[in-house]
Parts: structure tokens; sequence; C-alpha cells
């Protein structure tokens, strides 16, 4: 989630855990507003995404420093639509140009997006190195994605993680 002293913080589940934070998009959200300032709460929704805009007014922030500097969750944020899944575990080693670090809800191991993407068809996968990049879906034309195993183009996502990443949607 950031690099420091030259070496890259991964966030793992014992870091959310730590702060008693689930293991879900939401809890991951607020533990990078709480350490990395990343307080917009539209950082994670998609404004045409159908179930932000079924789920309006959305929260403003992840939440707020009160004036002592400590972090407090905004009450709305936790029920708030969110349009992203994410990586948990990557960093360290893991090659910055080509590991997805966060995927636009609904990416399917084939490659395809499933319905609940936010676009209808297609969506974003945001790479460690911070480039991102806009696939209709990951195919023979789009593969984007690299196999570790193997150094071929993938279209399945799972492929191009290290064993220690894991795919966290929003909880249902």
């Amino acid at each position: 989630f950031s690099q420091s002293s030259g070496r890259t913080r991964v966030l793992t589940e014992s870091r959310l855990t730590s702060k008693t934070l689930d293991k879900d998009v939401h809890g991951i959200a607020t533990f990078l507003a709480d350490e990395a300032d990343l307080i917009d709460a539209t950082l994670w929704r998609i404004d045409v995404d159908p179930e932000v805009i079924a789920n309006e007014p959305n929260a403003p922030a992840v939440g707020v420093r009160d004036e002592d500097g400590a972090f407090e969750v905004s009450e709305s944020f936790g029920d708030s639509a969110i349009s992203y899944d994410f990586i948990l575990g990557v960093g360290g080693n893991d090659s910055t140009t080509t590991t997805p670090l966060l995927i636009t809800r609904g990416l399917q191991t084939s490659g395809s997006w499933g319905g609940t993407t936010p676009w209808g068809r297609g969506g974003h996968i945001a790479f460690l190195d911070a480039h991102v990049t806009w696939y209709n879906e990951l195919d023979a034309t789009e593969l984007g994605l690299v196999d570790l195993s193997t150094g071929e183009l993938t279209a399945d996502y799972t492929d191009a993680l290290s064993a220690n990443a894991e795919l966290v949607a929003i909880s249902n």
C-alpha cells in the first residue's frame, strides 16, 4: 500500500484483523483511509454503476480524522456500494507492471466480466505500479495478465497472482 525506505508494504489479512477490520473491500478501504489517508469514498465507486446509483446518497468519505488525529469511519460508508474488487496480499517481490491490484467488480476466471460489472461489459484493471488499463474482456485479442508459472499471457487473473494473494470482493 505504500513504499518507504526502499521497501513495499504489503496489505495482508493479518494487517486488517490487527485493526479489527473485516476482510472485505470496505475493510480494505477503511485500512487505506486510516493508514494512507485515502479517505475519498468516490475512489471506490464508478458513477455509472447501477449499484452506486441505487445506493444514493453515498458517503462522501470513508472516514475522517478527529482533532486528536484518530481515524473515525463514516457510519454510512459500510453500507455504501463499491465498484471494485481488491487483490489482498500483493507487493514485496511481485512484478509491479503485471500484478493486478484492483479490478472492476465482476471479473471471472474465464477473463470475462459477469453481469455484476458496473459497465455492462468489460472493466479496468489497476496494476501494482499504478497503471490502469481497460479491457472489454481478457481473451485472445486482449490478454493483459501474465501467468506466473509459465510467463505466458493468461485470461485467468488467478494465474497472475502469487500464492499469498487473493481477490477480495464486497461482502454480500
